[in-house]
């Protein structure tokens, strides 16, 4: 789920890989380790995903995300889902 989302962030960003590396302090090779399904260290990973303007917080209510994970899916992944669940 994070080097998906890493992933994303890198491929839909209007900056090149290595003008990311150079705005997250990472080196050149960590924004394209994710983009062929490679890891990362967890800092690389912190750099990158708040140069994002992504933040770690802790749910109050565990299954309080699993409505906004469904949601979230349904409208990546395909229209049947979305009408599956109803997500207009």
């Amino acid at each position: 789920m994070i080097l998906e989302t890493i992933r994303r962030e890198i491929e839909t960003s209007r900056n090149t890989r290595y003008a990311i590396s150079k705005e997250t302090g990472v080196s050149q090779e960590q924004p394209c380790r994710p983009m062929h399904g490679r890891s990362l260290s967890c800092k690389s990973a912190e750099n990158l995903l708040e140069n994002f303007g992504f933040e770690l917080k802790k749910r109050k209510d565990p299954n309080e995300n699993l409505q906004a994970k469904i949601h979230y899916q349904g409208w990546a992944t395909s229209r049947r889902l979305k009408v599956v669940f109803g997500l207009h």
